[in-house]
């Protein structure tokens, strides 16, 4: 039998989610796909757009056949963290023999050769960046510029131009596959890292901008960015209609019945976080330097709402999701040692019924606790997990309270009453 994984937000699931999964399973003869996927926090900083039980049902009903829970801490943390969090637990859990992601590039021996380079880099390198960084530049863009020699002299691609590097490594797929294969090499893990070519302008953030580009589903379905189908049901939530070339069929037709959060929907919670702060207890968040909290402090008094703010925080050195991610930590009281921890648990969100006997052979073999009933968490973890855990249920708690409230459900919202959905 052979296994495959997919670390996900799908948020939401759309046509290229369902391509990338069924890819998987016609290229590498895949029976079993795993899928790791970000809970109701996402990496960009904000709360996913719709709940995590929904967006697994979507996975389920369009090729992935497990989907576990990735822990916010790592969920919300910056590309090396979420890429080793989730790695780490894929490792944990056994079985696994490709991790599959999406990458603008795909040659894996370039991929390898510059994790193996950044996971254990020269202190020359190291020099020239702390440099670079010291003049104000990014970290992404000191990185680059640091590299490139190096890439030249010393992972071996002399062909490789400058500009064709950094078209290479501005591409945010390609960085994550990157950090991916770091992980998996850190670990010694015997997970096989996979890229698979992405097609299309993923990264456009209006509809107008995905009709001349195609990326297949049975050969005729059209592209789309999960960026510009957020943008439209934010600005345009009363006209589903022009989503319905870019969403398969059951899941165009769950929209008008969803519920959709926007970071703002959190302001008052974000305000409240931040009220009698110092910059001492500011910088104890993931994510928070001390300038950015002597920034915060400043601009605090503007406070109007969640993305708001985040424009008044934006400079050259910090982007918006950099800054977004930042107040999130804040807000869900993630501190700068949580995305560190080790991890030994999973919560299941879902599974086909023809995988539970894997999920069965995945329990007598893991190394991992596979969490089915949330509400024995207390009976089944202990130290660290348990902390992990129980700061999940607070963060997803708010979430469906927040969302629940939105919808005008009056009966409360109970994370630990929610069972995986079995399909």
């Amino acid at each position: 039998m052979k296994v495959a994984a997919v670390i996900a937000e799908y948020n939401p699931f759309h046509f290229g989610h369902a391509w990338q999964l069924q890819e998987i399973k016609r290229i590498y003869n895949i029976d079993i796909c795993i899928v790791i996927m970000s809970g109701n926090y996402v990496q960009r900083g904000a709360p996913a757009i719709v709940d995590k039980f929904t967006r697994t049902k979507w996975a389920l009903q369009y090729g992935a056949d497990i989907v576990f829970e990735l822990p916010s801490i790592f969920a919300t943390a910056g590309a090396e963290q979420f890429a080793y969090g989730a790695c780490m637990l894929l490792d944990k859990l056994g079985l696994i023999d490709i991790l599959c992601f999406g990458s603008e590039f795909t040659d894996c021996n370039f991929i390898e050769k510059t994790a193996a380079f950044l996971l254990n880099p020269p202190s020359a390198y190291e020099n020239h960046l702390k440099k670079l960084l010291q003049k104000g530049k990014s970290y992404a863009a000191a990185r680059e510029e640091a590299f490139y020699p190096f890439l030249i002299k010393e992972v071996d691609f002399q062909k490789l131009t400058q500009e064709q590097f950094h078209t290479i490594f501005s591409a945010p797929n390609t960085i994550l596959g990157i950090e991916y294969c770091k992980a998996l090499k850190k670990r010694n893990s015997l997970i096989r890292p996979v890229p698979l070519l992405r097609n299309g302008n993923y990264h456009s953030t209006s509809l107008l901008e995905q009709k001349t580009v195609t990326l297949k589903e049975n050969n005729d379905s059209p592209s789309i960015s999960a960026s510009a189908i957020r943008n439209h049901l934010f600005s345009h939530f009363n006209s589903l209609e022009p989503l319905y070339s870019f969403l398969p069929q059951t899941i165009f037709s769950d929209l008008s019945s969803l519920t959709f959060l926007h970071e703002d929907d959190f302001s008052l919670c974000l305000y409240y976080a931040l009220l009698g702060k110092n910059a001492n207890i500011l910088e104890k968040y993931y994510e928070i330097s001390p300038d950015l909290a002597q920034r915060i402090l400043h601009y605090f008094p503007q406070f109007q709402n969640f993305s708001s703010f985040t424009e008044c925080l934006k400079t050259k050195n910090y982007a918006h999701a950099r800054i977004r991610r930042a107040l999130l930590h804040i807000l869900l009281s993630i501190q700068k040692e949580d995305p560190f921890l080790d991890c030994c648990f999973l919560r299941l969100l879902g599974l086909k019924k023809g995988s539970s006997y894997f999920l069965h052979k995945i329990k007598e073999q893991t190394k991992l606790t596979i969490i089915t009933k949330p509400s024995s968490y207390q009976k089944l973890l202990s130290g660290q997990d348990l902390f992990i855990f129980s700061k999940e249920i607070t963060a997803s708690q708010l979430y469906g309270f927040l969302s629940y409230k939105k919808a005008k459900i009056t009966k409360p919202y109970r994370e630990l009453a929610t069972s995986p959905i079995i399909l």
